[in-house]
């Protein structure tokens, strides 16, 4: 993987974002679908997708939640000097269990998503045991909300096979690969990988996501949200915010705080009217609003 994601070189059209959007409510809807919606031809929206994808604007992935199969999954902040925070946050996208990482928008502060087991905690000791760092706060994530139905079963509960973990780390990587393409990748009948593939989504281990390049959204308003809530709130307000477009990620977090989120909005005042007039009624006490900067990782890591 490069140290640094590239910027992207693509000239967005309204159908283009007419199109992420579609995908961000649905990310595997047919092209037929999708045309229908949108009111255009199925080979254009093909067409469309596939410039998205190559680009690295679009990018649709399987997923299960970050702690399934008994990890754990952990939010880093750490701050240092600029200079070596730049190359540390090089480093750590190079980790394969580092899930995405970025820099706030004045280079003061290194955010991570990080997920480790009993056994393997290297992510976390790169960061506590380096001595350059000026602070550092771990916070565990106890539950992360996605726009799907939250899976019911642990791994514990539905054994998941070799073949099983194939399936979901060819999804990982594709989330709209093809049956048949599955198939002929792992030398298995297409009906065996459909019956699979039924099951785990049927089982709510599986889910889908449009991971959308923040550049796509024109947003001013790029900010992680780490949120103080009062008691009697917490899960009712991750939930909701789950659902809203401008809600890319919510979670529960040990610590100091309740709540974290990651919100893109046109501008910064659309987001404090956000804060004031829709969060606050729902039990938020007090927040802190940090502007994200440079990306050197994107929603990777185990699936």
């Amino acid at each position: 993987m490069t140290p640094d994601i590239p910027a992207l070189h693509h000239t967005f059209e309204n159908l283009d974002r007419k199109l992420l959007l579609a995908l961000d409510a649905n990310p595997t809807a047919s092209f037929q679908q999708l045309a229908g919606e949108l009111g255009v031809s199925a080979g254009t929206v093909s067409r469309r997708y596939a410039a998205l994808k190559k680009s690295g604007v679009l990018k649709i992935t399987g997923r299960t939640l970050p702690g399934f199969g008994g990890h754990n999954v952990w939010l880093c902040r750490a701050t240092a000097k600029p200079n070596l925070l730049h190359l540390l946050a090089q480093h750590m996208a190079k980790q394969p269990t580092s899930r995405w990482v970025r820099l706030s928008f004045d280079r003061s502060e290194l955010m991570c998503g990080l997920v480790t087991t009993p056994e393997h905690t290297e992510p976390l000791d790169v960061l506590q045991n380096n001595q350059h760092l000026e602070s550092l706060q771990v916070f565990e994530l106890f539950e992360v909300w996605s726009r799907t139905p939250q899976p019911t079963l642990t791994e514990a509960d539905f054994h998941l096979d070799a073949l099983d973990h194939k399936i979901l780390d060819l999804l990982h990587g594709d989330g709209r690969m093809e049956v048949q393409a599955i198939s002929k990748k792992l030398g298995v009948d297409a009906s065996t990988v459909s019956r699979r593939r039924k099951r785990l989504i049927e089982s709510n281990i599986l889910y889908f996501e449009a991971d959308i390049s923040p550049d796509a959204f024109n947003s001013t308003a790029d900010v992680m949200l780490w949120m103080h809530v009062n008691p009697g709130h917490i899960t009712k307000l991750g939930a909701w915010l789950s659902q809203l477009p401008h809600c890319r990620f919510v979670a529960a977090t040990s610590g100091q705080y309740s709540l974290v989120a990651h919100l893109l909005l046109p501008t910064f005042g659309q987001l404090l009217d956000f804060i004031d007039k829709d969060l606050a009624p729902r039990g938020l006490a007090r927040c802190e609003i940090e502007h994200m900067g440079t990306t050197f990782k994107r929603t990777a890591g185990l699936s």
